[in-house]
């Protein structure tokens, strides 16, 4: 019962959320709930529609206005994300490796190797708890009670779904439940098979402790998972390192995960052994093996990303410095093949490749642009005002000028690179080189378009399209927001403000024309000129544009999210109800 606890219980709620991936917090408070929702004494409809009532008012009422600001404007840029066009492939992929149940038993990662990484989410079956409840034989009326059925149910669910494409259900929860497909870590439900054995388990434990004996079953279920398991892990370790000819197979590897299993499996059953006036020296061997246990797991399998401090990596190295330095306001850098590929706003350097909320489209989709072997990079580059670049090997773009070279320092390491297989970031050798360039075709962030084309796409086509224009300030729009007509490309524009989230600039030309903002173009924007709001166009997909009548203009862009405006207004009406409901109580007692 949450009882005294209610506002605490769902501010804690809020604030994990606020993590920013929230299908974790969602699978466990739906598995808190749903397992509060079986163990009511009376399991009658009032009941049941009681604690849903007070779970929906703590939760719309408390939680959910503290996380608003940040989901619901994650909901409005949903169709600019990859998330938005998810694929049944995309969403069945990141399942929970089959292999992963073997893991637990006779771990292949120990604290005592670092043989490879596996995946971040474990689907865990404790060796503990298996062998309590085979020693808790089972009692009759153990699958009697509809919470353990229950747990079993959607234990068995949980399993399904975090393999993945193995069986038909996820297929089918991607069809039929729209919102849950834009989550595509269905490893993520290991969390549910692995609550509902954990809550099973605990259960068993005083049965087990009562049973003095070795059970019959207890005895050989052990020794066919020991046979079973031993069995599958030689073949693992041989096929694992069946590529390195230098070492074929790995004793030491296999020797380790046998011998921690073996003293796991032994301190259980002497624990679980001891007579009832050791009760308590049994259940502190019991606590002390799971703890030993969970660590082997936990800490060797846990992608911590580095055993270098992260301030250490993503500090500002020497190329980082020297942009900070050579860039203006407004001026990209394209930093994509250094450690900084993600994001540079604390280093107070934009760029174009980062990730978004929930990635980017226009994000992902210019990163694969400007990796592609067979693009042309050049009017894309210019287009998005990338006027510095760091590239590890010499270019071969003849229209970029070298300004430096940086090489890793034997002393004093500057670049680092995240390692696959060992799931870490590691230091680059010593002597990598990197070269900052400098683009001297790049285009201010605000231009006049040299012609107006109509194209109907409005998807990464278009990238290919800009990659064959003979002149970057040639511009992509709608068919129907087209206006026919002699543009001015060669008149004035004047910068006078600048933030990040606006824009003011001053313009003066002899004919009507066309003015480029290379931001990109989300839900938000507005642009206003000459103090009266104009339509912001589509432009070359994922910029904005506006037409400008001829003369001297002021064009101000503007960004505020009518989203982050709407969940303000949703919290100021949660604290009203609350307030209006504490003073009726307060109202009610005098009376």
């Amino acid at each position: 019962a949450i009882g005294r606890n209610f506002f605490f219980f769902f501010l804690a709620l809020a604030f994990s959320f606020l993590i920013g991936y929230p299908m974790v917090t969602v699978v466990i408070y739906a598995l808190c709930l749903f397992l509060k929702i079986f163990t009511l004494e009376i399991f009658e409809k009032k009941s049941v529609f009681g604690l849903l009532f007070y779970h929906l008012k703590g939760f719309f009422l408390v939680t959910f206005p503290i996380i608003l600001p940040l989901y619901l404007g994650s909901y409005a840029l949903l169709g600019y994300t990859t998330r938005s066009f998810l694929s049944l492939e995309g969403f069945l992929s990141n399942p929970a490796p089959l292999l992963n149940l073997t893991e637990p038993f006779i771990p292949k990662n120990t604290l005592f190797n670092t043989l490879n990484a596996t995946n971040s989410v474990l689907l865990y079956f404790s060796l503990v708890g298996i062998i309590i409840l085979f020693q808790s034989r089972f009692k009759s009326n153990f699958l009697s009670d509809r919470k353990n059925i229950a747990l079993l149910t959607i234990g068995l669910i949980g399993l399904i779904l975090s393999f993945g494409g193995l069986t038909f259900l996820p297929s089918l929860i991607y069809f039929l439940l729209p919102v849950l497909n834009v989550f595509r870590r269905l490893s993520v439900f290991t969390i549910i098979p692995s609550f509902a054995f954990s809550l099973l388990g605990a259960q068993a434990v005083s049965s087990a402790l009562e049973n003095k004996k070795l059970s019959k079953v207890s005895i050989f279920w052990i020794g066919f998972l020991a046979i079973l398991l031993i069995y599958t892990q030689v073949l693992s370790t041989l096929y694992s390192n069946s590529t390195q000819a230098e070492n074929p197979f790995n004793h030491i590897y296999l020797y380790q995960s046998l011998f921690l299993s073996a003293v796991i499996t032994g301190l259980t059953f002497f624990a679980l052994l001891q007579p009832l006036t050791e009760r308590r020296l049994a259940q502190s061997l019991l606590i002390l093996v799971l703890l030993t246990e969970a660590g082997t797991s936990t800490f060797s399998k846990m992608p911590l990303n580095s055993k270098i401090d992260p301030h250490q990596i993503f500090k500002a190295n020497a190329p980082i410095k020297t942009l900070q330095k050579l860039t203006s306001p407004m001026e990209r850098v394209d930093v994509l093949y250094t450690q900084h590929s993600y994001n540079t706003d604390y280093l107070d350097l934009e760029q174009t490749q980062g990730y978004l909320s929930l990635a980017s489209r226009y994000g992902v989709e210019i990163i694969e642009a400007f990796t592609a072997a067979d693009y042309q990079k050049k009017n894309l580059r210019s287009l998005l005002g990338i006027k510095y670049l760091v590239k590890k090997e010499t270019s071969e773009e003849p229209n970029l000028k070298k300004i430096a070279e940086f090489y890793q320092d034997e002393k004093k390491t500057n670049f680092y690179a995240f390692n696959n297989v060992t799931r870490e970031w590691e230091g680059e050798p010593w002597g990598t080189k990197y070269i900052l360039y400098q683009n001297p075709d790049v285009l201010p962030r605000v231009f006049l378009a040299v012609g107006v084309k109509e194209t109907k796409e409005s998807s990464p086509i278009i990238l290919k399209a800009i990659e064959k224009l003979d002149d970057p300030r040639i511009v992509f729009i709608p068919p129907q927001k087209l206006i026919t007509g002699d543009l001015d490309s060669n008149g004035e524009v004047t910068v006078e403000s600048y933030r990040r989230n606006y824009l003011k600039v001053k313009t003066k030309t002899a004919k009507p024309a066309f003015l480029v903002n290379a931001t990109a173009n989300y839900p938000g924007w507005k642009v206003k000129v000459n103090d009266q709001e104009k339509e912001i166009i589509p432009t070359d997909w994922f910029a904005m544009g506006t037409y400008l009548p001829a003369g001297e203009n002021i064009v101000e862009f503007s960004y505020l999210s009518k989203e982050l405006i709407n969940a303000l207004y949703y919290g100021a009406f949660a604290t009203l109800i609350w307030l209006l409901f504490i003073g009726w109580k307060v109202i009610v007692r005098k009376k």
